[in-house]
């Protein structure tokens, strides 16, 4: 029976092992959770390996992991086919055997007796094991994890499946380090903005932060339109260490008042939702050149049924006047990409869907269309209601998808505004 070490000192390694993750047909999504549920530990992970299935390359990470840190957790290659060679390696690595293990052998069997499917060779293959590893338990998948010691630190392989690995990661391995970590409590806080660069917002509350002790650090989470503000602090005084935490998000609060969105885990078309449900507003979109992005965002969210009602996507000029009624002249007088059509828009469209609110864009999504006066990336965003509305002009690329991205993001905020402001 192992004895499992018991480490002062924890920081992590990640090796995610597969050829599909180098030539792009998979992206690495088991890193992020892994380093997410080791951040809740405060374990801090220091380096990161993605290698194909290579005998040498799988040594070379194991290698250079261990030189660094003393959790080393694995990812890939513990299936029953010719490419698995993770097991292999572990065992030459610890300078041990395989051997077959009928724990996991009757794993397997329990699984496809319940499917009506018969044992491969191969499957009996997947039953070696490093003699020297503890199985970890899997409940939805039928590769097991691997626990093993060396030289007082932990080396941990699961499976590259992502539910498979989240299960073993969450109900097996979570348990364990948790015995394994020094008394170290951590504690994050997040704050989401919107419209403003990571550069603009660093300028204002950087002044705010230069004592700020060293076991609180923050970073900036930058996304299209958005950037999320990331503080975490670890400390052996978990109350000094919440109140200090907090007396510092505080001062970013005070600072950036409604440029602040939302805190946690949450996102703009959630908290737009919640201040439409908290005045009984009900909400539509006419979208343009959004083509539809807009309306997903805003009812991706559960319980968005309670004030999203309609939307329309009026893509062609022909659309906006017979789905929405617009005035042909309006069009040929200001052009179809303009400030006074896509308040227009807003107005139409909240007598047509019978709606409190609604969220409107209309522009040049690119790469191509512009002209000289109204080039690629030129989009018109309005809110409002039939009685008011505001409008918008926004100056973007020649990224079609990071224009969409930008024009959803800011018309939401367009009409939070506006709300907030009310």
């Amino acid at each position: 029976m192992l004895i499992l070490t018991k480490l002062k000192i924890m920081r992590a390694s990640i090796i995610s092992i597969g050829d599909e993750l180098l030539i792009g047909q998979v992206i690495d999504s088991n890193s992020a959770q892994i380093a997410r549920a080791l951040g809740e530990l405060a374990i801090p992970v220091v380096r990161k390996w993605s290698v194909g299935d290579s005998s040498s390359e799988i040594a070379y990470a194991l290698q250079q992991a261990t030189a660094c840190s003393e959790l080393i957790l694995m990812t890939g290659g513990l299936g029953p086919t010719r490419d698995d060679v993770t097991k292999k390696e572990l065992a030459a690595f610890f300078n041990v055997s395989l051997h077959f293990s009928e724990e996991n052998y009757n794993h397997l069997r329990s699984i496809f007796e319940a499917r009506g499917l018969q044992l491969t060779d191969a499957h009996t293959t997947q039953c070696m094991i490093p003699s020297n590893a503890l199985l970890l338990p899997n409940k939805v998948g039928t590769a097991m994890g691997l626990w093993m010691e060396k030289d007082a630190k932990i080396y941990v392989a699961m499976p590259g499946v992502p539910d498979e690995m989240m299960y073993i990661l969450r109900e097996e391995l979570m348990p364990r380090i948790r015995h394994q970590k020094a008394d170290l409590s951590c504690h994050h806080a997040t704050l989401c903005t919107v419209g403003y660069g990571e550069t603009d917002i660093a300028l204002r509350i950087e002044p705010l932060l230069k004592d700020m002790p060293e076991y609180i650090s923050i970073a900036y989470l930058p996304a299209i339109s958005q950037v999320r503000l990331r503080l975490t602090g670890i400390h052996h005084d978990e109350q000094l260490l919440k109140n200090t935490l907090h007396a510092f998000t505080q001062k970013i609060r005070e600072e950036l008042k409604s440029m602040i969105y939302g805190e946690g885990d949450t996102n703009l078309a959630l908290e737009l939702g919640k201040i439409l449900m908290e005045r009984g507003l009900s909400l539509g979109t006419a979208e343009s050149c959004t083509g539809g992005a807009l309306a997903a965002k805003l009812t991706a969210n559960p319980g968005s049924s309670d004030y999203f009602k309609s939307g329309i996507v009026s893509y062609a000029t022909a659309s906006k006047i017979n789905l929405l009624g617009l005035d042909p002249s309006l069009i040929a007088e200001y052009g179809v990409v303009s400030a006074q059509v896509a308040e227009a828009m807003v107005r139409h469209a909240a007598q047509v869907m019978n709606v409190d609110r609604v969220i409107a864009t209309t522009g040049i999504a690119g790469p191509s269309g512009g002209t000289e006066d109204i080039p690629v990336g030129t989009v018109f965003i309005a809110a409002g209601s039939a009685e008011k509305q505001v409008s918008r002009r926004l100056r973007l690329s020649r990224n079609r998808d990071r224009n969409i991205e930008a024009a959803c993001m800011l018309s939401m905020e367009l009409l939070r505004t506006q709300l907030i402001g009310n």
